[in-house]
């Protein structure tokens, strides 16, 4: 809050009760790339490499583009044998020995290298797809069996994602322009990318995802890991920007009432931090009509402090000179927030305005 004594030489601005940004999509970040890792596999294992290295990625113009997705790492040499019908079967064979073993990461890391060998051994055959998606299914379960409790981004699980990312060009190449799994393969992409620090790469994907497709599952997702990218690079303003647009995305809010209140402390968070910015630069007459607004708009979100808006404005009239203005957001605060600390302080402050 403002400090509101008179001795005070400058405004001060109190405590944000919110959580910082970071910190809590930084927890998102983590429990929804598990689930989208977790939520491939099922669909994929239906079907049991790569040689392509691009994929379709949004350009400015809303048109798709080709743009490179090929890693600084080189994608792993294929291994195992070189004859397709060969390969076919060993991967078969390392698919449901994994299987059966559970939760086995070297023997899953051996099936996705047999079906990447596979896949780029059919390329152009009418099965291709299928052992596409085969070889992701195993990528995702290497990455989820890990026994690692916090996997760190190695030599080889660069190659292995390297290999991933080929293979999900490759695979959006085969299928129609139209086909819905389009949108998965993109989120897939885009979170390689996000996952190896390819922030500028991942972050197109994400607003893409958003845009094109709020209603899929992806979308929730592409959300907090957008900002969070955006975070990261401490692009303030351009998080603000997709927020904006978020917030006015029906389609993308419906049933993410969890998504929603985030995108909404981010917006409050953003827009108090400009008012604080006006007080500290001694900017009175602003700050005042500045916290009034945050006040009527926010003033019914739970997370919000509205003593603590209304204080703010007091102060910014009283030291503008507003005397009228002031007294009135002093008998305001005092009215709706009686049980406040701060109303002891309002309602002195408006006794001592109107003497």
């Amino acid at each position: 809050m403002l400090a509101s004594s008179e001795s005070t030489s400058s405004a001060t601005v109190g405590q944000n009760h919110c959580h910082p940004i970071m910190q809590r999509l930084c927890l998102f970040t983590l429990v929804l790339a598990a689930s989208a890792c977790a939520s491939s596999p099922e669909k994929a294992k239906r079907a049991p490499g790569p040689s392509a290295t691009r994929v379709a990625m949004p350009g400015n113009s809303g048109e798709g583009e080709e743009r490179d997705t090929e890693s600084a790492e080189p994608v792993e040499a294929a291994a195992g044998s070189q004859d397709p019908a060969v390969a076919l079967a060993e991967a078969r064979g390392a698919w449901d020995h994994a299987e059966a073993s559970k939760n086995n990461w070297e023997l899953w890391k051996s099936a996705y290298s047999s079906l990447a060998n596979a896949a780029v051994l059919h390329k152009g055959e009418p099965r291709e797809a299928e052992i596409l998606r085969s070889a992701l299914a195993a990528w995702h379960k290497v990455r989820l069996s890990d026994p690692n409790a916090r996997p760190a981004v190695t030599a080889e699980s660069r190659r292995r994602d390297s290999r991933a990312l080929a293979m999900l060009a490759r695979l959006s190449e085969v299928l129609a322009t139209d086909d819905a799994e389009q949108i998965r393969i993109s989120y897939q992409v885009a979170q390689l990318h996000y996952r190896g620090g390819n922030l500028d790469k991942a972050i197109p994907l994400f607003v893409h995802i958003i845009e094109n497709a709020p209603e899929r599952e992806e979308s929730g997702f592409a959300a907090m890991l957008l900002l969070d990218a955006l975070g990261q690079q401490g692009k303030k303003e351009d998080a603000e920007q997709h927020v904006k647009k978020m917030l006015g995305n029906t389609a993308l809010l419906d049933k993410r009432d969890e998504l929603r209140e985030t995108l909404l402390q981010i917006r409050h968070r953003a827009q108090m931090e400009r008012a604080r910015a006006l007080v500290e630069a001694g900017e009175y007459k602003a700050c005042g009509p500045a916290f009034m607004e945050i006040y009527a708009r926010d003033k019914k979100l739970g997370f919000v402090q509205g003593a603590e808006v209304l204080h703010n404005a007091g102060i910014c009239f009283e030291r503008s000179t507003q005397t009228a203005k002031a007294m009135k957001i002093w008998r305001q605060l005092a009215r709706e927030f009686p049980q406040s600390p701060l109303a002891k302080v309002a309602s002195e402050r408006a006794a001592t305005l109107s003497k």
